[in-house]
């Protein structure tokens, strides 16, 4: 049986001193428009500092409702859109509004950024049913959001479904709500736990997948923010914990 642990690594940020963008995507969402609200330095060390933006451009706000705020895309995406969910979270307020900061890097080398974390065990095993593999995930991802009215977000939704690219098998899990924001800008953390067992043998391949996805408020999972795309290599950018100021 051979075992691996892949993690998500950083190393020192090597794109020289820049600046640091915040940008927020601009309805609609199809429209795939963006509006750069505020700059900040970015040193070569990876440090950088950024005002959050006092305004939020009303093209950039959106309706927060379930359709918005129900992280079921994944399931969706695993079944090949036969997913079957139930439950519906509630919240606070259904007349508010939101939208999210997003950063990007920019230096001799650009990207986006996000704080997150990953942790990964992978084990592979040879059976006389065939080739097993076992994976389990941990992805904790942070996310700067703004909302024009307080709102607080509770409940469960339990999804399921064929796996799409396997003959047989099957997709579960639950999204868990359970978040309170405030009026203004936020913390948001979601956190993707996926358990994957794949068996594959010379006629058929079967896969069992179980996905549970937790979103709360507060905090983001890491203070270090690290340059995702479309730099092939992480590359970690340092953020001073004064950073996100209220």
């Amino acid at each position: 049986m051979k075992s691996s642990n892949p993690t998500l690594t950083t190393g020192p940020w090597t794109g020289g001193a820049g600046r640091v963008d915040g940008f927020m995507d601009i309805a609609p969402l199809t429209s795939h428009q963006t509006e750069v609200v505020t700059t900040g330095a970015l040193a070569a060390s990876g440090d950088f500092t950024l005002s959050m933006p006092t305004t939020v451009p009303t093209t950039a706000l959106m309706p927060f409702n379930p359709e918005t705020v129900v992280l079921t895309g994944l399931f969706v995406s695993l079944t090949n859109g036969e997913a079957t969910c139930t439950g519906t979270p509630t919240f606070s307020t259904k007349s508010a509004q939101q939208s999210s900061l997003r950063l990007g890097a920019i230096g001799t080398v650009s990207g986006e950024m996000r704080p997150q974390l990953l942790t990964e065990t992978q084990t592979t095993q040879t059976t006389a049913q065939g080739e097993v593999i076992k994976t389990s995930s941990v992805l904790q991802e942070g996310a700067l959001v703004y909302f024009d009215a307080p709102v607080t977000l509770n409940g469960t939704v339990t999804c399921s479904g064929p796996v799409a690219l396997a003959p047989s098998g099957t997709v579960t899990g639950k999204v868990v709500f359970n978040a309170k924001f405030v009026k203004g800008w936020n913390k948001a953390n979601i956190t993707l736990d996926q358990n994957a067992v794949v068996t594959t043998t010379s006629s058929t391949v079967n896969a069992d997948i179980t996905l549970n996805i937790t979103l709360t408020a507060g905090s983001l999972p890491t203070d270090k923010w690290t340059v995702v795309s479309p730099i092939p290599t992480s590359q970690g950018v340092k953020a001073p914990r004064s950073f996100f100021m209220r």
